[in-house]
């Protein structure tokens, strides 16, 4: 039977649990409360860096903890020298939601709102965000209270066999897509790797968005155009890709864009290559993960029948007058690429690529590997497509 004491012990234990139950709340309460103000001015203060186009402001707001992150913001920032905002503004959903974790940093529901000029709308994306205390990062006496912004609260899923790391990155509702990442990546790699004749040990981070106007944002508040994938030196693959995304599907736009990734790591001047040459060896790396597209080279046959075909010169430029020919920059590009492999062999196409990711010029990278301009090289796949989409005439049957 219990005693009196027993029921005292019970109720001293309960009365004290609850206390610091509570307590802890009041505390998390507190400290949200403390770092809301703080976060609030960090937010008013990107807000005006980037209406300024004040690039080292806007990057001394920007967590360095993730060099990746750090990277993608600094050409997110860079891009507002060339493309200013009008409008901007940063700022919580729902400020009394703001969550701080038992490890420091706090999450909460971002709003960015831009647009690129008066004549054109406002664009929005949502996004749950992470913000990191600038505490203990080497940062001067002082700072302690103010944070940083450190973009995106991922879940990460990680993957380290094969001696080749892999690090996906989605919100709750994609960690199957996630997973499913993880999964494909080892087989990609060893595959494209193969292509390139290369070793890559490097950690490959792959952030998942949810919608094209988030992936675009992510990139620069300029970018625009239609996409599904991204990637540049220094930054994660970036995927548009959700659960109905299959998985013949997934590998090859997982293939195509980590193609781009070993091909920036070939030479530091690999962002300077032709973007067909860029976008034509990533097809081809894809096609090396999946069976090739035959309507894409019934397509290319077809432009060259009907006089179709763009130079290369107008696929050059990311920039420039390409942007107007994208089906061409990977379709033309895929199918000059796959001629000059079948021609050529893999590892003379890949010396020519690393020349041109060195500072060579497309003609002195064809002349030195292949030993003929790059004019002739037009010149004589031309001339296969040519045949392939003449017209094919029976003879008439003999009157007699």
């Amino acid at each position: 039977m219990p005693t009196r004491s027993s029921h005292f012990s019970v109720m001293f234990r309960l009365v004290m649990f609850l206390t610091f139950v509570l307590s802890a709340r009041a505390s998390c309460q507190d400290d949200a409360s403390v770092a809301l103000r703080s976060i609030t001015q960090l937010l008013a203060d990107m807000t005006t860096a980037v209406e300024d186009s004040d690039i080292g402001g806007y990057l001394s707001h920007v967590s360095p903890h993730d060099p990746v992150f750090l990277y993608e913001q600094r050409a997110w920032a860079a891009d507002l020298r060339e493309h200013p905002v009008v409008g901007f503004k940063l700022r919580l959903v729902q400020p009394e939601e703001l969550e701080v974790s038992e490890f420091g940093w706090a999450t909460g529901e971002l709003s960015m709102r831009w647009r690129m000029s008066e004549r054109r709308p406002w664009r929005e994306v949502r996004f749950v965000a992470r913000f990191e205390p600038m505490t203990g990062t080497g940062a001067e006496d002082g700072v302690d209270g103010a944070w940083f912004y450190a973009g995106e609260h991922w879940n990460i899923v990680h993957d380290d066999r094969e001696g080749a790391p892999n690090r996906a990155m989605a919100v709750d509702e994609q960690l199957p897509v996630a997973l499913q990442i993880v999964e494909l990546m080892p087989a990609v790699r060893a595959s494209v790797d193969t292509m390139f004749g290369v070793e890559n040990a490097r950690e490959q981070q792959i952030k998942i968005y949810q919608s094209m106007e988030h992936l675009q944002a992510s990139i620069y508040l300029s970018y625009t155009e239609p996409l599904g994938g991204w990637n540049e030196p220094g930054e994660a693959i970036k995927l548009l890709a959700g659960e109905s995304l299959r998985p013949h599907g997934l590998k090859r736009l997982l293939a195509h864009e980590y193609a781009h990734a070993v091909t920036f790591i070939l030479g530091d001047r690999a962002t300077d290559v032709a973007w067909w040459v860029l976008e034509g060896v990533a097809e081809h790396a894809a096609d090396g993960v999946t069976s090739g597209s035959d309507r894409a080279d019934r397509l290319v046959n077809m432009w060259a029948r009907d006089g179709e075909l763009k130079r290369w010169e107008q696929l050059a430029d990311f920039r420039g007058e390409a942007e107007a020919y994208g089906i061409w920059v990977y379709i033309q590009g895929r199918h000059m690429i796959g001629y000059i492999t079948e021609r050529f062999g893999d590892p003379a196409r890949n010396e020519w690529i690393t020349m041109m990711t060195r500072g060579v010029s497309l003609d002195e990278a064809s002349h030195s590997v292949f030993g003929v301009s790059f004019e002739r090289l037009n010149t004589d796949w031309r001339n296969t497509l040519a045949q392939k989409a003449a017209p094919v005439f029976a003879p008439s049957p003999d009157p007699n």
